[in-house]
C-alpha cells in the first residue's frame, strides 16, 4: 500500500508538470496567434500593392492606347 505522504508528493508533481504544460500551451497558442496575424498583414500588404501596382500600370497605359 501507498503512504500518504508519497501519494500526495506524486499528485504536487502531477499538479505541478500539468500546470507546466498548460503555461506552455498557452505560450504555444500566442506565439500562434501573433504569427497568424503577422502573415496575413503582411498579406494585406503584399494584396494592397498588387492593387497600387495595377493602377499605377493601368494609369501609364491608360493613355498611351
Amino acid at each position: 500500500m501507498v503512504d500518504a505522504s508519497r501519494l500526495a508528493r506524486a499528485q504536487c508533481l502531477l499538479r505541478s508538470s500539468l500546470a507546466e504544460q498548460t503555461a506552455e500551451l498557452v505560450r504555444y497558442g500566442i506565439r500562434y496567434r501573433v504569427a497568424i496575424a503577422s502573415l496575413k498583414a503582411v498579406q494585406h500588404e503584399f494584396v494592397d500593392a498588387q492593387d497600387a501596382r495595377g493602377r499605377i500600370e493601368g494609369s501609364g497605359t491608360a493613355g498611351h492606347r
